[in-house]
């Protein structure tokens, strides 16, 4: 039987784990509550963010979080700074693994940084070893943290253990309930498995899909665990983490600790109560279902910050996903869905040149003022002859809609049934459609146009267009002036209640496109968006 000579460590995260649904973007004055906090309670670990390659000007600074940053936070020196890599980006980048660790590391001499951790899925275990040994010549503690461990055959968990366990400069080996499915007996049998070849400290990132992050910790506590992950208020992807305010208290009755937990309860039950009353992280069942479903808790996220999306439509969303690869998230929806491109795709791609060359345009939205305005917009049509756009799927004025322009994936599974039935053309910047079992009555009907996303750009050329966001009104426009239009004209249009954040993004979308002086934009039903208002609106 092992034994087991480490001590527990608890390891706080909750600014690599819980920027997931802020964007890593924490408020200075919040930062500094926190660094407070962790210093009263003795934490063992602070988690501080992520290191990477890459800048995202859409992201805060804990994205990829700099030892200067570090070093002004303050953070006392019984508390080791960690912070987190992923292993598939150092891997994938064309620098090499050298190279790469040289950008992303300083010597440890230079660095505030005790503990570097790596993200690693279990394909990516085999390219661990130079990553490990450079990064011990640099002076660091080093952790894997093997994610997706959850449903793993035993054969693999050992085998992976053994692999690793060969790696003489790994120090602490983490496995992830990255799916939050892990019950109890689970949690056990995977630490018996890896204890078959690791024989140095050993830890465990549980999440909180179905409510089990702190009962399947303090498994682990049973089972001879070194490390605890936890994030305040349980702040983190998906439903979120074990609390490390719940999780000291029971590790300080479970095994004597004398970790303080006045700070931490007190910013738990405040400011972070506050961003979970905003953000929605936590337990629920959506969250359960897509664990019990083996859907990665992120589908689950951004559906739940959509305000569109009823809840019965999610629920019809993850039912139709219990049968499509969803384990793994990637931004990229068409490798989100499958994770592979078929080889007898058929291309979707058209000339998209003066496509709809000095016509006029209608895009209809999804706002309740074209109800009301049926009979006007009927007259507006047969003056105009226009080109009639629909952004997704829309019953209003159905029968004279010529195209419909779908951008998003779980909005399209909301709908698919019914591009099976109607006879439009479908506007998409990628291929999202062919997982869904009605694909081949419709996919002739598919006219692809690339995009991508880089903020506050609006840029129309043939074969793709650059956009400020992936709002499926900003991929209208772009198709719209690559077509050369003469005039777009929206109904629908109405606009959210001024504290929204997707009516803030509108207009701050409007106002980048209206400087480009292209195709104008004139609405002809009321909105609050500042768009020039149709020569007769007032009539109408």
């Amino acid at each position: 039987m092992y034994q087991n000579k480490y001590p527990v460590n608890i390891l706080d995260c909750t600014l690599r784990d819980g920027g997931y649904y802020n964007n890593w973007d924490f408020e200075e004055s919040l930062v500094k509550e926190y660094i407070q906090a962790i210093n009263s309670s003795k934490v063992d670990y602070i988690e501080i963010g992520f290191r990477s390659l890459e800048n995202n000007d859409n992201y805060g600074p804990f994205a990829n979080v700099s030892d200067k940053l570090i070093s002004k936070l303050k953070i006392k020196k019984n508390c080791s700074i960690a912070i987190m890599i992923n292993t598939s980006e150092i891997i994938q980048s064309k620098l090499g693994i050298k190279k790469s660790l040289e950008l992303l590391l300083n010597d440890k001499k230079k660095s505030p940084v005790t503990l570097v951790r790596f993200a690693t899925h279990f394909n990516n275990i085999d390219d661990l070893k130079e990553i490990i040994t450079i990064t011990k010549k640099k002076g660091y503690q080093i952790a894997v943290n093997l994610m997706q461990c959850g449903g793993k055959k035993s054969a693999e968990i050992i085998s992976a253990s053994k692999k690793l366990s060969n790696l003489k400069d790994l120090d602490i080996l983490y496995f992830a309930d990255s799916l939050g499915n892990m019950d109890s007996n689970q949690v056990k049998e995977i630490i018996i498995n890896l204890r078959k070849n690791w024989k140095k400290p050993l830890g465990i990132h549980a999440h909180n899909n179905q409510g089990k992050a702190i009962s399947n910790s303090l498994t682990a506590v049973d089972n001879k665990i070194n490390f605890l992950d936890s994030t305040i208020n349980g702040m983190g992807r998906g439903a979120g983490n074990a609390e490390t305010e719940f999780l000291l208290s029971e590790i300080n009755d479970k095994l004597k600790k004398k970790y303080n937990t006045k700070k931490i309860f007190k910013l738990a039950v405040n400011k972070f109560q506050s961003l979970k009353n905003f953000f929605k992280w936590g337990q629920n069942s959506f969250y359960y279902l897509a664990a019990k479903n083996n859907i990665h808790p992120t589908y689950v996220q951004e559906m739940l910050s959509e305000k569109k999306y009823s809840k019965e439509k999610i629920l019809k969303i993850i039912e139709h996903m219990k049968n499509i690869p969803s384990s793994s998230y990637n931004k990229d929806f068409l490798d989100k869905m499958l994770n592979l491109k078929k080889a007898n795709e058929i291309s979707f791609k058209w000339n998209n040149l003066n496509w709809c060359k000095n016509k006029n345009i209608v895009i209809l939205g999804g706002g309740e003022s074209i109800k009301p305005n049926l009979i006007m917009l009927n007259n507006f049509i047969k003056e105009k002859k226009p080109i009639i756009l629909s952004l997704n799927y829309n019953y209003e004025l159905l029968e004279k809609v010529h195209g419909v322009i779908v951008t998003n994936k779980f909005r399209f599974l909301t709908d698919s049934i019914n591009y099976k039935k109607i006879n439009k053309t479908i506007y998409t910047p990628n291929n999202i459609f062919s997982d869904d079992p009605n694909y081949k009555f419709y996919k002739n009907k598919i006219r692809q146009y690339s995009s991508k996303v880089q903020k506050d750009k609006f840029v129309f050329s043939k074969n793709s267009c650059i956009l400020p966001n992936n709002l499926a009104f900003s991929y209208a426009l772009a198709l719209c002036n690559i077509g050369k239009a003469k005039k777009i004209y929206l109904a629908g249009f109405d606009g959210y209640k001024n504290n929204n954040v997707l009516q803030a993004e509108m207009i701050e979308t409007i106002n980048i496109y209206e400087k480009l002086k292209s195709v104008p934009l004139i609405t002809i039903t009321s909105s609050s968006y500042p768009i020039k208002k149709y020569k007769f609106f007032n009539d109408f």
